[in-house]
């Protein structure tokens, strides 16, 4: 008996060496461990769906039925809670048209693969459409967890989505391009909107924004070509930049009190607006804010508004009048540019500075008075005006760029104030109907073009101050006959014509002279400003 209690321990510390030489993990057959043994948990089901209960949380594993088409997930399963998705639990259900969950994407506590593609195998977000059913028309979603940013983006076959959870927020692009989408419940819990949520949502018709959102972000409904109807909540005090871009469907636009700002083409497209109420609370409207509003036919910009900005009304073609307030001291490039019904506007006396293309194109505009702290007319500030009889440029104006009036073919008489001492070229190119112009004293050369193509400039009045005329500044100016010289014969002789300005050497000068000539010549001199010939 002795000897059989002697070997016992000696058998057993044989064994342990034995399987420690060999690589082999003691697990636990002599009462320890090195690592904790790996925990099976057995698959079990509810209704339609199979899961694992793990530490008394309910993990959805997949479908019992493959071919299902309709899938129902609980907040609770037998008291436990759902609380997170197997990658691709519903990969092989092909038929799915809908379904009703309690969140989005891998788990309800992270951000992390937050998307609906995750339960159909997509690794990544951009893979949503992909592995999505294309049977799969509707989606349900009932907890309270947040939908994050690009939750559903490009699920372009989803027709319905309801939100029905009392959630807080929806993220950036959450369902940018969804392009079926043509139905979103928001619950009144949600506070804010990402910017891109439903950019691309083309057919969208009508969507209700909870109050409680208080900004609309950018793009957050961009390109939303079909949504016909917007309430924009009363809480709300910014539209951030291209907000409603695009929706060219809209065809009314309510703006709420207490909006301050408007940002850069926060309804740039919106073709088929006609009109926009802009409260007296907004001070800033962006860059290109109304681009492109081809329906729009009037519009009230607020009092405490100081800047038109770049490109604002580019392109309302509809657009027959505008107020701007008194406060405002500068209009930015291209801001009427192509506004084809403005037959008239008055521009406040503080304005001090237009851009380029301020009102090029406006075809039906008939006049137009610069205010008198403009001390600088754009380029192509009024190109193509084509029905611009008359312009009054300030006393104070010192240049006037290029093709300022290009195109200006109904234009009949413009007074350049002597303040002007530069006139750039195509100024005054294709003025048509122009009969005569006085040039400045203070003009020492005209540029290229200048005068291009004024087939009707019968007369015009040079100063002494002018010594060199560049190419083609007189093209095509077939009806010129007269030329009023300031200077005298020898002075236009030393004047320097550059090639391409036949009209002009061919036409008869004129030489002032305040006193009755005693000798031969042309000569002339002013009768109560009106110019006679002696």
């Amino acid at each position: 008996m002795k000897k059989r209690y002697l070997l016992l321990p000696i058998l057993i510390g044989s064994l342990l060496s034995l399987t420690s030489c060999n690589g082999i993990q003691n697990n636990g057959l002599f009462g320890g461990s090195d690592t904790a043994s790996e925990v099976s948990y057995p698959t079990e089901e509810y209704n339609n769906i199979t899961y694992k209960l793990i530490d008394s949380e309910v993990t959805i594993t997949g479908a019992i039925d493959n071919s299902v088409k309709d899938i129902t997930i609980p907040t609770f399963i037998d008291g436990h809670k759902v609380t997170k998705f197997e990658f691709g639990s519903f990969e092989k259900c092909e038929n799915l048209q809908s379904i009703s969950l309690p969140f989005v994407g891998e788990s309800a506590e992270t951000n992390s693969n937050a998307y609906i593609g995750y339960l159909f195998g997509a690794s990544v977000y951009e893979l949503n459409d992909e592995y999505l059913p294309r049977t799969l028309y509707k989606v349900t979603i009932t907890g309270d967890a947040n939908i994050v940013d690009d939750a559903f983006s490009d699920c372009h076959h989803l027709v319905k989505i309801y939100v029905v959870g009392d959630i807080n927020s929806v993220g950036s692009h959450a369902f940018y391009s969804c392009t079926d989408l043509n139905l979103v419940t928001l619950p009144d819990s949600v506070t804010s909107i990402g910017n891109h949520a439903f950019t691309g949502c083309t057919s969208l018709t009508t969507i209700d924004i909870p109050e409680g959102v208080t900004s609309i972000e950018e793009s957050t409904f961009g390109g939303c070509t079909n949504l016909t109807t917007i309430n924009i909540p009363d809480d709300v005090t910014s539209i951030e930049g291209s907000a409603f871009s695009g929706c060219s469907s809209l065809t009314s636009i309510i703006i709420p009190d207490g909006v301050t700002s408007i940002e850069g083409a926060a309804f740039a497209g919106c073709s088929s607006v006609t009109s926009i109420v802009i409260p007296n609370g907004v001070t800033s409207i962006g860059k290109s804010t109304f681009a492109g509003c081809f329906s729009l036919t009037s519009i009230t910009i607020p009092d405490g508004v100081t800047s038109i900005k770049v490109g604002v009304f580019y392109g309302c073609t509809s657009l027959t009048t505008i107020t701007i307030p008194d406060k405002v001291t500068s209009i930015g490039d291209y801001a009427f540019n192509g506004c084809t019904s403005l037959t008239t506007i008055n521009i406040p006396d503080g304005v001090t500075s237009m851009g380029f293309h301020v009102f090029s194109g406006c075809s039906s505009l008939t006049s137009i008075t610069i205010p008198d702290k403009v001390t600088v007319i754009a380029e192509y500030a009024f190109s193509g005006c084509s029905s611009l009889a008359s312009a009054i440029i300030p006393d104070d104006a010192t240049t006037i760029r290029a093709d300022a009036f290009n195109g200006c073919s109904s234009l009949t008489s413009i007074v350049i104030p002597d303040s002007v001492t530069r006139i750039n070229s195509n100024a005054f190119y294709g003025c048509t109907s122009l009969t005569s112009i006085n040039i400045p004293g203070n003009i020492t050369y005209t540029s290229e073009y200048t005068f291009y193509n004024c087939s009707s400039l019968a007369s015009i009045t040079i100063p002494i101050s002018l010594t060199h005329v560049d190419e083609g500044s007189f093209h095509g100016c077939s009806s010129l006959k007269k030329i009023y010289y300031m200077g005298d014969s020898a002075s236009w002789e030393a004047m320097e014509i550059e090639c391409d300005n036949d009209q002009l050497e061919s036409a008869t000068p004129y030489f002032y002279s305040e006193i009755a000539p005693s000798g031969i010549g042309n000569y002339w001199h002013y009768v109560d400003g009106v110019i006679e010939i002696w």
